[in-house]
Parts: structure tokens; sequence; C-alpha cells
């Protein structure tokens, strides 16, 4: 008996490990760009990885502002470089399994989303500015709001290190 729970174990976790290293590599080829032409890594601007890394650390910081949201709102106004990788950064976000919308404040103002003066019922992440403080290193400033009460800016250096960017860390400057 002890054998064949052993074998189980064993087999089940042979199978599990063989899964999730088929779907991992499964999502990174589903990346596509907007003219169905898969992208590889090297392809993407560094703007793409930049602003994925960063944008996405705002979003494990103060988790409470992300508590019921029904969506996340990318404000590309301010992302330079982009242009032809908005959906890309938006798929990115679709981990979270909520609607990736490009917004600004004032557009969601405008679309009624703007509740009782200043509240949103999702996220809205910006970048205020992106400085290179050299080839490789990069300081980019934005922030994460929810509400005039609750809103968090962030100060993001980014380095790339093995001709890849990698965030290095997020720093809070100020908190609403």
């Amino acid at each position: 008996m002890k054998r064949i729970i052993i074998t189980f174990l064993i087999l089940f976790g042979v199978i599990f490990a063989g899964c999730s290293k088929k779907n991992m590599e499964h999502s990174k080829d589903q990346i596509k760009s907007t003219d169905g032409i898969e992208k590889k890594e090297g392809n993407y601007s560094k703007y793409y990885f930049i602003y994925s890394q960063v944008l996405d650390s705002y979003m494990t910081i103060d988790p409470g502002l992300n508590d019921d949201i029904k969506y996340i709102a990318i404000d590309f106004d301010t992302l330079e470089g982009v242009e032809e990788e908005k959906n890309l950064i938006k798929k990115y976000f679709e981990k979270y399994n909520l609607e990736v919308i490009d917004e600004s404040f004032e557009s969601l103002k405008e679309k009624g989303m703007v509740k009782e003066g200043n509240y949103i019922e999702g996220i809205l992440l910006s970048i205020e500015s992106i400085e290179f403080t050299s080839d490789n290193r990069a300081v980019v400033e934005g922030s994460k709001f929810r509400s005039g009460k609750g809103a968090v800016g962030f100060k993001s250096t980014i380095k790339l290190s093995n001709g890849q960017w990698k965030l290095e860390n997020t720093d809070m400057t100020w908190i609403s």
C-alpha cells in the first residue's frame, strides 16, 4: 500500500510539473502584435518592458486600493514610445482578470465613471515622468489612483541587465 501511494505521488508530481511548464511556455508564446505576427522578447521596445514592470509593481503596493475594483485604467497618453504596444501592455494586465482600459482621469470623468466627485470603481495607473539616468538605467515616477483619499505616488528604478530591463525597486513617494 505504501508503494502505491508513493508511486501515485511521484506520478502526480511529474504530471503536474509537466502541465505547469507547458502552460508557462504557452502563455509566453500567446502574446502577439496587433498585426498578428508573434513578437519575441528581444523585439519589444524598451518602453514595453519598463512600463509593464513598473506599472505592475504599483498593483502590489497598497493592495487595499485594489479591493472590489471593476477595471484597470492605464493612462497611455503619458507613456512615450509605446503606441504600437498599447495592446500588448493591456494584454499583460489581463492577468488580473479585469477589464483593462486606456483612460485618463479626465476621460473617465467625461464618461461619467468618476463617482461622488473623485472616486472611481477601478484603479488608474499613470506615469508622470521617465528619466534615463544612463544607457542602462531609468527612473520612473507614477501613481495609482482610486480616489482623492486613496492614491499613492511612486518612484521606480529599472536597470538594463544582461540585455533585459529589470525592476530594481519601487518606493512610495506620497500617499493620500
